[in-house]
Order: C-alpha cells, then sequence, then structure tokens
C-alpha cells in the first residue's frame, strides 16, 4: 500500500502540467520556431532620450532587432516599421482615427 502512494505522490506533478496548457489548442499545435508577421501585436512604445524600445508580443525591440525574420527599421511614437524583403510592414500601436459621437 505504502508503494502506490509513493508512486501516485511520484506522478503527480506530472499529471499536473496538463493543467496549465491551453485547453482550446488543437492537439497537433506544434509552436514554430518562427513567427508570421501576421501575429505581430504592437504593445507598447517607450521613447527616451538615449534610445527607443518597441514592445511586440511581450518582448521588447531596438530599431535593427530581427522579429520573425523582418528587421525593426523605425520607431515613432504611434507605430514601428519593419522589413522582410521588399515588404515594408507598419503596426500600429492605436488607431489614431477618432469618432466624435453625434450631439442630436
Amino acid at each position: 500500500m505504502k508503494i502506490f502512494f509513493v508512486a501516485v505522490l511520484l506522478l503527480m506533478p506530472i499529471n499536473q502540467s496538463w493543467a496549465f496548457d491551453d485547453p482550446t489548442r488543437p492537439g497537433d499545435y506544434r509552436p514554430s520556431a518562427t513567427r508570421s508577421l501576421k501575429g505581430m501585436q504592437l504593445e507598447s512604445i517607450l521613447i527616451g532620450a538615449q534610445r527607443k524600445v518597441a514592445v511586440i508580443n511581450g518582448k521588447s525591440y531596438q530599431s535593427g532587432d530581427i522579429i520573425a525574420g523582418a528587421k525593426l527599421v523605425s520607431i515613432e511614437a504611434h507605430q514601428v516599421t519593419m522589413r522582410k524583403g521588399s515588404k515594408t510592414i507598419q503596426l500600429k500601436l492605436f488607431n489614431t482615427d477618432i469618432k466624435r459621437q453625434s450631439t442630436k
């Protein structure tokens, strides 16, 4: 009986690892080494006197860094520009179109 409880205790951490998995993720999901540019999310831009930093998908990047095969070309106040081959991609921090509520 003791051996059974010891075996159960040893296997518990392995069995509980499933609790950290995404339950909506497909069973055959494999994370890729290089992420596509479509999945890029610009989360924050920090501009200081000495440097500019963009936070994309939770990681900090500076101009010249390579992200999923694209070079981060410029960091501006509300957007970043990336280049992959001849393709230029702009990630915007937020929608700059301001809509006003009608005053009828």
